[in-house]
């Protein structure tokens, strides 16, 4: 794998949280649109204040932690199908949390939390397996994962993780 393909094209900087971020790339394909404004939320902030990012291979799998995560009332700014488009969407849609796969082609989980982790201070990653392995769990911590989850985990501890994530 050639870091190249991830690396951070210079034409968009990065904006500030406390400002707002910038909306106009729009959302990733395959993407909810954001949230529309009102006085008390600004487009693209959901109410709850968490964007989460989905990146998993198997697409039921981002649809089922999708709808889960939705009806907790939290909001899916863009997925991705394996850890390269992770880290370019996580660049470009700024998201609090991603829920990251462990494994995946192009680049597993582990490798796309790391690069994420580093250039993305502000962004949490909770890193799901459909293996409940000690050693794996301890990767994923060691590349700046907040969470390692098994995918069995309830929709309420899922939703919680994320929750906790983002500090909300």
């Amino acid at each position: 794998m050639s870091l190249s393909l991830l690396d951070r094209s210079e034409e968009t900087a990065p904006t500030d949280r406390a400002e707002g971020r910038d909306q106009s790339a729009g959302p990733a394909s395959g993407s909810k649109p954001a949230a529309a404004a009102s006085p008390d939320h600004p487009v693209g902030i959901p109410p709850s204040g968490c964007r989460v990012l989905l990146v998993d291979d198997t697409p039921r799998i981002r649809t089922e932690i999708r709808l889960l995560l939705e009806d907790a009332g939290l909001t899916v700014v863009g997925e991705g199908s394996h850890g390269a488009e992770g880290v370019m969407l996580a660049r470009e849609l700024r998201p609090d949390v991603v829920v990251m796969d462990v494994r995946m082609p192009i680049l597993d989980g582990i490798a796309a939390t790391d690069y994420i982790t580093r250039e993305l201070p502000d962004t949490r990653v909770i890193v799901v397996s459909a293996f409940e392995d000690q050693e794996l769990a301890d990767a994923a911590r060691a590349a700046g994962a907040s969470t390692f989850l098994s995918k069995g985990a309830s929709a309420t501890a899922i939703a919680d993780a994320v929750r906790s994530a983002a500090g909300i």
